[in-house]
């Protein structure tokens, strides 16, 4: 996000847009002078185009720096360049100095300026020393903010136990304390002037309450274990030979003692004895410079005057507990690799026959509950992230690390077949309408996922779920060239199965071929794309859908691209099969011709089409049939027309209606309750219109009795000429109540 930042001020800088820029780079609370750092990256991404490898790239430099900032530290405490070395091994091999070097993060940035600010700090008595000393620690501190503890006590030694003496602590106290204020003050000066009230920010983010209180003394060595393992111990055992060597007055042993007492005391007394911030990871990090100085004083002392196989065992040791350390870092997958390798995977088995694909925890798991993944083939595994224990460490409580141990999330791809129902339709080579029993993702608000995927570029039919908060969803249509439409927000129970019904124009055979003739579903059928969820239906459309092939559709992977959806589903598929008859006459129904010719229809009008017709219901065949049509007037009325081919053609009077939501129609068609007759012929009956419960329009009319034939909703499949070939809105559930 912040380096995010940093690109739209150097975008801004290159269209000359000054203020704009600046207020991206000073006009935020949050480690404020990160973005700046970050500057340079964004400027050369802004020439050469953005590479994610060139920003890492140039912030990783500030790790490396910190390795060399480790050696410089220890010669100007006074160590020798031997044990100065040692450091920089410990610091090379350190896991924790090194996993974040692969994050546009800012605690490397400020973890090397600090370090510069603790050169700086043991540096010559003088105050422009202690100055700069002071400047480059608020430097630090607005790079992140986190690191507070780590430059407070850089400052508290330099004052106690600077250069100088005892005697000069006020002053350098004083002198370092100008000297951070200057930075500080000059950013929150730029930003008010700006118009940024970067303090006011401050103190909103930094009182937010984090999660767990009472556990930094516990933390602290957790973390380290998890993060250095071996290496921790042998950080101990050059500590334990520092402190058995330490004789008389040692500046430098007191100066890294004393870091790790004052930063480590610091996290546990905020966290445990006045509970104000939760002991992260990141915040740990600061201790390990001042512990791996220590180390290397004590393991200097170890191998001195013992010869080279000594120094050289304890040198093979270290570099084996960094190799062992780095495994983890080294071997992680993330996010976007893995669902790369997973778009791989699927469309290498595309046209296997009919699967539905599952991607498990191939996401990071902020917000996200655990569930376990159900059964069926895994293509393709892969560890999570956050299998790297150091990474729980990061805003996560106790609890959440305990439910994260429990569970195998490893990363995987999830092949589920295509079962059969005791009643399945065969389509000759098609799926047919498929029925879903699913568990719908928890934790995925403002995602879509992928549900069917038709075709192939540029002439694809996708359908998708759309998460909308935690209790809606809807179902989306995306036909490539036409746009995308969406169902109304339908209310979901995110923790028990539901059942999901498909009927999609891409799933079956061509309208003309025997395969979909030998079905019995009228023509019409072949060109609507339906939903029924739970039963009942939410999702219908008169849809054209691209000519496909089998082996050319997907269900729960978007093999095609495009932004509509994320790469696969990740619900929990509990059943997945052709749709049997009658579920489809069950859920459909609306759509069939019922017993008692009522039909309900939950309707958004289309804006824009005044003047225009557009058929609701057709029943007959061409030449003898009925078309009861809309009609808008104009942006506020609609009226309603039958069309009783070649005999008569009434019409309502307007009625006015609000375009901008939904409306509920009822429609009492007699001639859908008629048994059909041999000879054809005419009949009266009754027709009445409900809109949201009211009465809209009565009357005694003439039908055709070849109802059953082409029945339809929403099209005119029979090419009337007196209204347009298809509805233009949207159906957002049908039901014959």
């Amino acid at each position: 996000m912040r380096y995010g930042q940093a690109r739209i001020a150097a975008e801004d800088l290159a269209g000359r847009h000054w203020r704009a820029a600046l207020g991206e780079l000073f006009g935020h609370a949050d480690h404020t002078l990160f973005r700046l750092f970050c500057l340079p990256a964004a400027l050369a991404e802004q020439a050469w185009g953005n590479h994610p490898a060139l920003a890492a790239s140039y912030l990783g430099l500030f790790s490396t720096a910190a390795i060399g900032l480790i050696w410089a530290i220890a010669r100007r405490a006074g160590a020798g360049p031997r044990e100065a070395l040692w450091a920089a091994l410990l610091a090379a091999g350190s896991s924790t100095l090194f996993y974040y070097s692969r994050h546009l993060l800012p605690y490397d940035v400020s973890l090397a300026i600090l370090l510069g600010a603790c050169w700086l700090a043991l540096g010559p008595a003088s105050p422009w020393n202690s100055f700069l000393a002071g400047a480059a620690t608020g430097i630090g501190f607005l790079a992140y903010n986190g690191y507070w503890l780590l430059g407070g006590a850089i400052l508290v030694l330099h004052a106690l136990i600077g250069a100088g003496g005892i005697r000069r602590a006020p002053a350098r106290a004083l002198a370092s304390a100008l000297g951070l204020a200057a930075p500080i003050a000059a950013v929150v000066g730029l930003g008010e002037a700006l118009g940024y009230p970067i303090v006011a920010g401050y103190r909103e983010a930094s009182g937010l309450a984090h999660l767990d209180f009472h556990l930094g003394y516990r933390l602290l060595p957790e973390f380290l274990w998890h993060a250095e393992g071996p290496a921790l111990l042998l950080w101990l055992l050059g500590w334990a030979a520092a402190v058995a060597a330490w004789r008389g007055p040692c500046r430098r042993l007191a100066w890294y003692a004393g870091a790790v007492a004052l930063i480590a005391g610091g996290l546990v007394i905020f966290s445990d004895v006045v509970p104000h911030f939760q002991v992260q990871g990141r915040q740990v990090r600061a201790v390990v410079p001042f512990l791996v100085l220590g180390a290397a004083f004590g393991l200097n002392r170890l191998t001195l005057g013992r010869g080279q196989l000594w120094t050289a065992l304890a040198a093979a040791a270290a570099v084996a507990c960094a190799v062992a350390t780095f495994l983890g870092p080294l071997r992680q997958w993330f996010p976007p690799r893995f669902e790369a390798a997973a778009e791989r995977e699927v469309a290498r088995r595309a046209g296997g026959g009919f699967r539905i694909y599952r991607e498990d925890f191939a996401f990071f798991l902020w917000a996200h509950p655990i569930g376990v993944p159900p059964a069926g083939t895994a293509l393709l595994r892969r560890l999570n992230p956050f299998q790297f224990r150091p990474y729980q460490y990061e805003g996560y409580d106790q609890a959440r690390r305990d439910e994260i141990n429990r569970h195998d999330i490893a990363m995987r791809l999830t092949e589920l077949p295509f079962g059969f129902a005791r009643d399945p339709l065969r389509w000759a080579g098609y799926p047919g309408p498929v029925r879903f029993r699913v568990v719908f993702p928890r934790g995925k608000m403002g995602l879509s996922e992928p549900l069917v995927t038709a075709g192939r570029p540029p002439g694809v039919d996708f359908l998708y779920v759309s998460y909308l908060d935690s209790r809606h969803l809807l179902f989306g249509f995306d036909r490539w060239g036409g746009g995308a439409v969406n169902s109304e927000p339908i209310e979901v129970d995110y923790e028990r199965p539901h059942e999901l019904v498909v009927w999609l124009g891409s799933l079956l055979p061509p309208a003309g071929s025997a395969a979909f003739a030998a079905q019995g579903f009228p023509a019409a059928w072949r060109d609507q794309l339906m939903v029924a969820f739970d039963g009942q239906v939410v999702f219908f459309r008169p849809q054209e859908f691209f000519p496909v092939r089998p082996e050319e559709i997907t269900f729960g992977a978007n093999t095609v691209g495009g932004t509509v959806a994320q790469p696969f589903f990740s619900g929990t598929v509990l059943a997945f099969e052709p749709a049997p008859s009658n579920v489809l006459r069950r859920d459909f129904s609306a759509f069939f011709p019922s017993a008692d010719g009522r039909l309900q229809l939950r309707l958004q009008l289309p804006r824009g089409r005044a003047g225009r017709r557009e058929p609701l219901v057709v029943t007959g065949i061409p030449g003898r049939a009925d078309l009861l049509e809309i009609r808008y007037d104009d942006d506020r009325h609609v009226s309603f027309a039958l069309d009783h081919w070649s005999r008569s053609f009434l019409e309502s009077p307007p009625v006015a209606l609000d375009y901008a939501r939904p409306h509920t129609f009822e429609l009492d068609l007699p001639v859908l309750s008629w048994p059909e007759p041999a000879d054809g012929g005419a009949a009266n009956g009754e027709m009445t219109i409900r809109i949201d419960g009211a009465v809209a329009w009565r009357a005694s009319v003439e039908f055709y009795r070849e109802a059953r034939a082409t029945f339809s909703v929403a099209a005119n499949r029979i090419g009337g000429s007196t209204c347009d070939p298809a509805f233009s809105g949207v159906v957002l559930s049908a039901s014959s109540p």
